[in-house]
């Protein structure tokens, strides 16, 4: 069965932050996706960090030479990919467990929309510091 959503997670030296992002995908309600973490260049220490999360085969590891900014190894992803819906996920950003179900809902009873972000929770330590206000 393919996936419904790709996530696509550009990577570049953000390894201790990178395990709790993917933590926050593999927390998902809905479960019909694909993670594509796509690594600018490839590091050692970034694929000891994914290892586990390889062993889902819905995670997906792509290397590539390193070019400094983010959009090759998205594009490099989104390339590799070939679900219906496409969700950027940065590698230093947390998915609340309802975030793809809640979105790919509004997108199902909201057929003309074609793009949708979502607000956000400012973190410090563990601890919200502000929220950002939802776009309209």
């Amino acid at each position: 069965m393919s996936s419904n959503v790709d996530i696509i997670i550009p990577t570049y030296n953000r390894n201790s932050l990178l395990l709790q992002t993917l933590e926050s995908v593999q927390a998902q309600q809905h479960t019909n996706w694909q993670c594509w973490i796509s690594e600018d260049g490839k590091t050692q220490k970034t694929i000891e960090i994914i290892k586990p999360f390889l062993e889902d085969k819905r995670f997906i590891y792509l290397s590539g030479s390193h070019s400094g900014t983010p959009a090759v190894p998205r594009n490099r992803a989104i390339r590799r990919g070939n679900a219906p819906y496409i969700a950027f996920l940065d590698d230093d950003d947390l998915w609340l467990p309802e975030k793809l179900e809640k979105q790919l809902n509004f997108m199902h009873t909201h057929p003309g929309c074609v793009l949708l972000g979502s607000n956000a929770l400012h973190m410090s330590g563990g601890e919200q510091i502000s929220r950002s206000l939802p776009l309209y």
